[in-house]
């Protein structure tokens, strides 16, 4: 007699029987994370004919070889909630299994405070949205946490109260608090920190003119990049009380902000650019990773789809031919000097354009500007910083030689995804070049909407 763990783990058991004899089976050593052991079955589904841990049974087989295979209940896991007088609109599950679809719990309010996130189990300081994946197991607590209910605002700290994103521009979260008077000054900053990225960790001073539409609370503005929309946003506050140094946490992602206007704006150019501004930011992964030898899931947590990738890939021709009048210019030369450009996708779009070999040039120069930067042996322009709505914005570059010889480079940010999408066929490129193009597209739509 074989026995098969069936998903579980531990070594393969055997067992020999001699017909008409009764035996007790081998007992089960076989364990699987999420999952009690149930039993055993002559089939790996559970059809076949059962068998009880250690049962004593005879005669199963008239010779040869019995395969039983483990039988595997998932393990109901308890959540628990402290709303301390809070409540929800939807009730929370209050048990879940390993094979349990990922679901994000829903946040509760309460009349006279604003919620400032959740506490417990897997959580390092308050997280304004939990998601507990499938997969996920063992029993979870889980407490809202509040401020306001009235409080004299004077004798108040520092708290956070709400984030956003900013979707007409550059790929920026913002946080808003609520900064009591005696605690707006330089002592008052917010640090970033991406998933481990330490590149946010300059802090952001207070700035009392950076505040959200009504005024009432001050922002600090985080910067993310493009393969960064699904990480952690862990954003410390960190403020001066008494001399003592006191901090605040708050954590979210851009995701989780692009989901909760997904299923909730009714506005079409909004849901469009929360959409756009999704896609891309899978799209660019795969591309990326493929480009700096990184793994997606593992550096960078997997951004989802907003659009079906099928659906997604019919875009692409429409990209292809709605972007076919953004050419590059590139003028001819009589000193044998090259010229290559490319796209950075990372964060705020960037070109760079290149230009060789340096002996042979006397000057390059951006919209007018010299550009003093050579490596390898070449002059490297950099046009950065170019946000959403400007990527058809075309940029020119001066390359002068010679005897007061010259010419001109005009290249734009779609220019190259019309390069992209007329010579390359490696699907991950043209899928990450139409997403920014949808993006571009979705931002001027928006913005036009909302002027």
């Amino acid at each position: 007699m074989k026995f098969n763990a069936n998903g579980g783990t531990g070594d393969d058991a055997t067992q020999e029987y001699t017909y008409d004899t009764a035996q007790a089976m081998t007992a089960n050593a076989f364990t699987r994370e999420g999952y009690t052991f149930s039993g055993w079955n002559t089939e790996s589904d559970g059809t076949g004919t059962g068998y009880t841990d250690g049962q004593e049974v005879s005669n199963i087989a008239t010779g040869g070889e019995v395969t039983l295979y483990a039988q595997w209940t998932a393990t109901e896991y308890t959540i628990t909630y402290e709303l301390d007088g809070g409540t929800v609109e939807t009730a929370n599950p209050a048990k879940y299994t390993v094979e349990t679809t990922t679901f994000t719990l829903t946040n509760p309010t309460k009349d006279g405070y604003t919620f400032t996130g959740w506490t417990g189990t897997g959580l390092d300081g308050a997280a304004m949205s939990v998601e507990i994946a499938k997969g996920s197991t063992g029993n979870r607590e889980y407490t809202a946490t509040w401020t306001g209910g009235g409080s004299d605002p004077e004798g108040d700290v520092p708290v956070f109260k709400t984030y956003q994103m900013k979707l007409e521009g550059r790929i920026e979260v913002i946080f808003y608090a609520e900064i009591p008077e005696k605690f707006r000054n330089s002592d008052t900053v917010m640090i970033f920190d991406v998933s481990g990225d330490k590149s946010n960790n300059n802090p952001r001073e207070f700035n009392e003119n950076f505040k959200n539409d009504s005024g009432s609370y001050y922002g600090f503005k985080c910067e993310i990049t493009s393969v960064q929309m699904a990480d952690t946003i862990t954003a410390t506050l960190s403020y001066k009380d008494g001399g003592e140094t006191k901090s605040t946490v708050l954590k979210c992602r851009a995701k989780d902000y692009l989901d909760y206007g997904i299923e909730h704006e009714t506005d079409e150019t909004t849901l469009a650019l929360l959409k756009a501004i999704k896609d891309y930011g899978h799209y660019v992964q795969p591309c990326l990773a493929t480009e700096n030898n990184w793994t997606v899931g593992k550096e960078h947590a997997e951004m989802d789809l907003a659009t079906e990738e099928t659906t997604f890939d019919g875009y692409i021709s429409e990209a292809q031919s709605d972007v076919s009048s953004y050419s590059a210019e590139i003028g001819t030369n009589t000193a044998g000097i090259a010229v290559t450009y490319l796209l950075d996708l990372r964060t705020d779009t960037e070109i760079y354009v290149y230009v060789s070999p340096a002996s042979s040039v006397s000057g390059v120069y951006l919209d007018g500007s010299e550009i003093s930067v050579i490596k390898d042996g070449r002059y490297e322009v950099n046009i950065a910083g170019i946000s959403a709505p400007f990527l058809s914005k075309a940029y020119t570059v001066t390359v002068k030689y010679g005897n007061n010889e010259q010419f001109d480079i005009k290249v734009s940010a779609m220019s190259y995804v019309n390069t992209v999408l007329k010579n390359s066929t490696d699907t991950a490129t043209r899928r990450a070049v139409t997403s920014l193009y949808r993006y571009y597209r979705a931002t001027q739509a928006y913005m036009e909407a909302h002027s």
